[in-house]
């Protein structure tokens, strides 16, 4: 059975030893691809480490969802033993993110002095980020986070992942759906003490960039979801954009268009037809070497007449 994001066999993921997927993806994506890569395990003790600033908006946005699959599944089972291999951490800051990247550390390699609560007494198979852009859209936040720390949230998973795995890396799969929206400075901005520049000088020094292009770098595979029903919209956007930054002699349009956050507080319900375009970066670092795309809708249904709140269940369109 492949990895994938949905609860059907059919549409899969490709192999990968990175993967990055923002855009609107379903917010329990990340659970159904915890779910079949645990399915496929040759070792049934392999367990999964799943990172995510939020306890509560992770839990609010899966139960607003409600993905029926999962309400059906998740508390019985096979599903539930499963379910049972995905330790969830929820670091509250960018620097509780580092520092429980870095205390880590494997059975193997812990000696005498190493803190229990930074043994794993297992080998992760799989290594999931999930949403760290929102520690960049935090009002109180925002204003003391800049490009290379959010970089640093990626690479420092990166190297934990190679360094919890004495044979072959660990996958990484990182979980971000306001990617393509996320502007940041590249150097932190400066404080009025510190300042040593005028105000235009200073504005220039805080320039924003996209950070969507420098992540993507990092990892093997990139894949953004577009609801096609914005399709109109987007080609608009892209084509203004376009325009725009030729004008300027730029080539930095933005890959992903606006507003397409799984998570944004909207009473606008998902249904799709949604598209998921992977691309594969090549020997040169550029992406398009290879592609895989998926294709879904998504419905609401009455799962019973004692039921809160309909669930939803998906409707694969694609196949790869």
């Amino acid at each position: 059975m492949p990895i994938n994001i949905f609860p059907a066999s059919g549409s899969s993921l490709p192999p990968f030893k990175s993967i990055l997927i923002k855009g609107a993806y379903a917010p329990s994506a990340p659970i159904h691809l915890c779910v079949s890569h645990l399915q496929i395990a040759e070792d049934t003790s392999e367990k999964i480490l799943f990172l995510t600033p939020n306890r509560q908006s992770f839990a609010a946005s899966l139960q607003d969802f409600n993905d029926g699959w999962l309400a059906e599944h998740a508390v019985t089972g096979t599903t539930a033993k499963l379910l049972s291999k995905v330790d969830i951490y929820y670091p509250p800051s960018t620097a509780h993110w580092l520092l429980l990247l870095s205390l880590f550390k494997p059975l193997s390699n812990s000696t005498a002095s190493t803190s229990r609560l930074a043994v794993l007494p297992y080998t992760p198979s799989l290594l999931v980020l999930h949403e760290p852009s929102a520690y960049f859209l935090v009002s109180d936040q925002a204003d003391t986070l800049d490009l290379p720390r959010y970089l640093q949230l990626i690479t420092t998973a990166l190297a934990t992942a190679s360094f919890l795995s004495s044979r072959e890396t660990i996958p990484v799969v990182l979980f971000d759906s306001r990617l393509g929206d996320l502007k940041l400075p590249i150097v932190r901005p400066l404080t009025p003490s510190r300042s040593l520049f005028g105000d235009d000088e200073r504005s220039a020094i805080m320039r924003q960039e996209r950070i969507e292009r420098f992540v993507e770098k990092y990892f093997e595979w990139t894949g953004a979801v577009v609801d096609e029903n914005d399709a109109q919209r987007a080609f608009y956007f892209f084509h203004l954009c376009e325009l725009y930054f030729n004008s300027l002699h730029m080539n930095e349009a933005p890959r992903t268009p606006p507003g397409h956050g799984t998570f944004d507080a909207s009473s606008k319900t998902r249904t799709g037809p949604f598209k998921l375009l992977m691309e594969r970066r090549a020997s040169g670092n550029e992406l398009g070497s290879e592609q895989v795309v998926l294709e879904w809708s998504e419905s609401k249904y009455t799962r019973s007449t004692n039921a809160a709140q309909p669930g939803t269940r998906f409707i694969i369109r694609g196949d790869n």
